[in-house]
């Protein structure tokens, strides 16, 4: 390559050399300086590259000197090009491997973080920016003042130099500045000239310095040089001028003072140090079993790496191994000291044999072959590391469990089960610290973990956590893949059947619940750039169904449109199914779907959607027996309308279907059991719901209840309060407020038998005792774990038939009796319609699905009755909205927001479900 593009001479010069590398090509700062040694070797291309002055003094042919700089400069661009490539990709392999702390983590969270994290990172990059230039400056003076010195040791013989040392700020003066991320460095010399220094990577490179002194201008090595009776003599190195004219430069070829002994000189070139230059080059790549070569293998990378005459060096030497090489490497070259017979062919191509007898390796020679050792060192430095390191991991590994054991943590089951997880985490982190974070590997009970606490502790804490515990958890681009893998994403108005059949697999049930609610969200709309949709925007129903892709659009003018035109998203559609299981009967629900809609939907969108959802669930191997919601008056028609119960669809047959349940009625009953005998599936009002329905209209002060002469009143349950004590009550003014209109609790002590028997002292309780009562039933027969099947059945019966006493009594008394009560109608004084509707719905169910329970027409575990009602999604909206970051005043969340978090939800709920939390 060299002959092709410089010359023939120029490749004879370097081969003379034994330059055999772009390596030690570039690491030589000036190939002709040998011409300047006596050598008989030389001479042919001494007089084909140099002209001869009169005065025995040879100049370099400025064309050789030209072609031999541009070749530098090629292979100097070369390299560099190659080096730059590589450190984007190191860079770009980073960035891939870090953590994007841009991310979303807990919606809120990140909103209130972001600011401190701005001002907290600012002052870190300020910080350190100061400290770095700081650093910098001093470790450049350094570097300068040990460089220079070292060459003013090397060469202060050849100069007559007095002392070996240059003082700083008496011989020189040496000033850094720092300018930007590009530090500038020069260095003033006594005599007054300034030398701008160059930077090489990042190092400054002293050559222009070295010129200034070598130079006969330089007053200041003057007054240093050594008087002698010889000083006329001219010295090489003197009358080596160094300029920066092209044209011509001067190199002195007379003969070195002669040696009376022979000897070897093991040089480099004169001028930057040869250690450098190893700074622009990457360290030399060797196998990865470079340690355990030997014999023929390891004679191979030798004559690669250093060339042929270093490989029969090696074998003349009985060196036939990298251990051996290692142990007695400083001693190698020191076989030339004495002439051996075994030696002189190879000393004779490796070497220089100068006119005074000396032997010099030839400087490429020496640079690959040092090259060649810094690589070897390397190698068995990070070798000897990863052996302390895996020593130490097993001892204290170990010692760990040794540790454990004394402990008798594995008693009995319990105490295992209790443990497991903390050694298998310990494990998985002692594994890790034995590898290269790049191949860090973690088990599927640590990625769990690492799920679980990244979304219940958040973004933050997760970090805190990883970085203090190296090896332990993985790093968060790795954990947001296995969140996407688990299904955290979860798309607005998608149902899931596919993860329906999976759970439905994994967990092991025929049966489920379904259940619908909607609550208020935050009126605004964001984009999703995984699915390039909007969401905000109320979604449109055919027949029921939701049209998922409809705000889905690459044109600006249709987003203006919708903008414009649509409103923005008042309330979320929840959709969950709860499993029935008997062995499990508290297990955890599935969010099926999630939507937002505006309110504009009828009864019949309802039962067309419920029809097509329970023939969606039968394809995914999951029979819906019940559908529960709360008592909205559209979700209460098309209860009845499906289950026929006073009500009808002319055009549509729901129980004539052929997988219909078949009610096997006794005849006696169907005098007071009014839902037809062929269901498709049952309907339930929320009994939570029911049951805060009935505390709120004995409460309101505009309605008013009469049962026989006394009217359900809240002055009752106020005069108990002031008169009796409430430790025989328990009751407060907070639980008959009536703001409160969701206090569930307020239910539970307004029936509790206490109340019943301190009522009995109140004079005109009957009334309100009678209507406490029929609450206590709704409570028993729906809401209560505990209850018996024949006590559900007997409660909620003992509801209806109290409900149906009760109105139709109203219906027969006489209208004078109610004059004084400030109502229009007689069915003023009852419970509301709906209230009414829902306790014979669920009493209806109730029994049905006993009776086919009974027959076995249904498994057992349909008899878990506290299960159907709409609480699922209640449970669902309390955790999704109390997933709101700590220093987030927002409670509520947008529908973007919850679709994020309940994706999170989703995840603990299936990792519960896979009975994770054992550990």
């Amino acid at each position: 390559m060299v002959e092709r593009v410089a010359g023939s001479a120029e490749a004879k010069l370097l081969a003379a050399q034994g330059i055999r590398s772009v390596y030690s090509f570039l690491s030589t700062e000036d190939v002709f300086e040998i011409l300047s040694i006596s050598c008989s070797a030389l001479n042919d291309i001494k007089r084909l590259v140099c002209l001869k002055a009169d005065d025995d003094t040879y100049i370099v042919k400025p064309g050789y000197r030209a072609s031999m700089q541009y070749l530098y400069q090629l292979l100097e661009q070369k390299h560099e090009e190659i080096l730059k490539v590589n450190r984007v990709k190191f860079k770009q392999n980073k960035q891939s491997q870090s953590p994007n702390i841009s991310e979303n983590n807990h919606d809120s969270v990140e909103d209130s973080s972001k600011d401190d994290s701005a001002l907290s990172s600012h002052q870190q990059s300020s910080t350190t920016t100061t400290t770095t230039n700081c650093t910098n400056e001093l470790n450049h003076h350094d570097s300068i003042i040990n460089m220079l010195n070292e060459w003013i040791q090397k060469n202060c013989h050849a100069m007559n130099m007095a002392n070996s040392k240059l003082i700083e700020n008496q011989d020189f003066q040496l000033a850094i500045v720092s300018n930007g991320s590009s530090p500038e460095a020069s260095i003033c010399c006594s005599c007054g000239v300034k030398v701008q220094l160059t930077r090489v990577r990042y190092k400054f490179s002293l050559s222009n310095f070295y010129k200034h002194i070598k130079s006969k201008n330089c007053i200041m090595m003057k007054k240093k040089k050594i008087t002698s009776d010889d000083a006329d003599e001219p010295n090489s190195l003197d009358e080596y001028e160094l300029t920066d004219d092209t044209t011509s430069q001067a190199v002195s070829i007379n003969e070195l003072t002669q040696g009376s002994a022979s000897s070897i000189t093991i040089g480099h070139t004169v001028g930057e140090p040869v250690y450098e230059m190893f700074e622009k080059f990457q360290q030399l790549v060797l196998p990865a079993d470079v340690l355990t070569l030997e014999g023929e293998k390891f004679f191979e990378l030798v004559t690669q790496t250093c060339g042929e005459s270093f490989k029969e060096l090696m074998e003349v030497l009985s060196i036939n191994n990298v251990y051996k090489l290692l142990l007695i490497e400083n001693d190698v070259l020191l076989f030339f000291d004495k002439k051996y017979k075994e030696l002189e062919e190879i000393t004779q191509r490796a070497c220089l044999h100068l006119d005074d007898g000396t032997i010099m390796l030839k400087p490429g020679l020496r640079l690959d072959f040092d090259r060649f050792m810094r690589a070897l060192h390397a190698a068995n430095n990070q070798n000897c590391n990863q052996e302390n390191t895996a020593n130490l991991n097993d001892a204290f590994f170990s010692s760990f469990k040794k540790l454990i054991k004394s402990f008798r943590f594995n008693e009995n089951d319990d105490t295992k089960n209790n443990h497991a997880f903390l050694l298998a985490f310990i494990e998985n982190i002692f594994s890790n610290l034995s590898k290269n974070k790049n191949n860090y590997r973690y088990s599927e009970h640590v990625q769990q973990f690492a799920q679980s606490l990244y979304i219940l502790g958040g973004r933050n804490v997760y970090e805190f956590v990883r970085l203090n515990l190296p090896g332990a958890i993985p790093a968060l681009s790795t954990l947001d893949d296995s969140l996407g893998k688990a299904g955290a994403c979860i798309e607005e108005g998608i149902f899931r059947y596919n993860i329906l059949q999976n759970h439905q697999k994994s967990v092991g049930y025929d049966i489920a619940v379904y259940s619908e609610d909607a609550t208020a969200v935050i009126k605004k709309v964001s984009y999703n750039s995984a699915t390039n949709k909007f969401s905000g925007f109320p979604i449109s129903l055919k027949h029921g169904i939701p049209y998922s892709r409809q705000f889905q659009t690459d044109s600006f003018d249709e987003l203006k449109s919708w903008f414009e035109n649509k409103d923005k998203t008042h309330y979320l559609n929840v959709h969950m199914v709860k499993p029935l299981i008997a062995s499990n009967p508290y297990s955890s629900p599935l969010l099926l779907a999630a939507y937002g809609i505006n309110n504009n939907f009828k009864a019949i969108d309802v039962l067309n959607r419920w029809i097509w959802m329970f023939e969606n669930a039968r394809q995914s191997n999951v029979r819906i027996v019940a559908f529960a919601t709360d008592c909205d008056p559209r979700y209460l028609l098309a209860m009845r309308l499906a289950t026929g119960f006073f009500g009808r669809i002319n055009n549509m047959s729901i129980c004539d279907r052929q997988d219909a349940f078949d009610i096997d009625l006794p005849k006696s009953w169907s005098s007071w059991f009014f839902m037809g005998t062929r269901q498709l599936f049952f309907c339930f009002q929320d009994s939570i719901h029911l049951c805060t329905k009935l505390r709120n209209r004995i409460l309101s002060k505009k309605a008013s209840m009469l049962i026989g002469k006394e009217e359900v009143s809240i002055e009752v349950l106020m005069e108990l309060i002031e008169k009796k004590s409430k430790l025989a009550h328990g009751l407060v003014k907070t639980d008959i407020e009536p703001k409160d209109r969701q206090n569930f609790s307020s239910c539970i002590k307004l029936s509790s038998d206490d109340v019943f028997t301190t009522l009995e002292d109140i004079e005109s309780s009957q009334a309100t005792r009678i209507y406490l009562h029929l609450l206590r039933c709704i409570v028993l027969a729906y809401v209560e774990h505990d209850t018996s099947i024949i006590n559900r059945i007997y409660y909620s019966w003992y509801a209806v038939f109290l409900c149906r006493i009760w109105k139709n009594w109203l219906d027969i008394i006489d209208e004078k009796d109610i004059l004084g009560y400030n109502v229009e109608n007689k069915k003023d004084l009852f419970i509301t319609s709906p209230a009414h509707f829902s306790i014979e719905l669920n009493a209806h169910s109730l029994l049905a699905i006993c009776l086919l329970v009974h027959r076995h027409h249904m498994p057992n575990s349909a008899l878990l009755i506290s299960n159907y009602n709409s609480q699922p999604c209640e449970a669902t909206f309390r955790l999704t909205r109390s997933m709101s970051g700590a220093f987030s005043s927002v409670v509520n969340f947008t529908t973007d927001q919850f679709l994020k978090r309940a994706g999170k939800l989703s995840i603990l709920t299936e990792l519960e479900n896979k009975k994770v939390y054992k550990y």
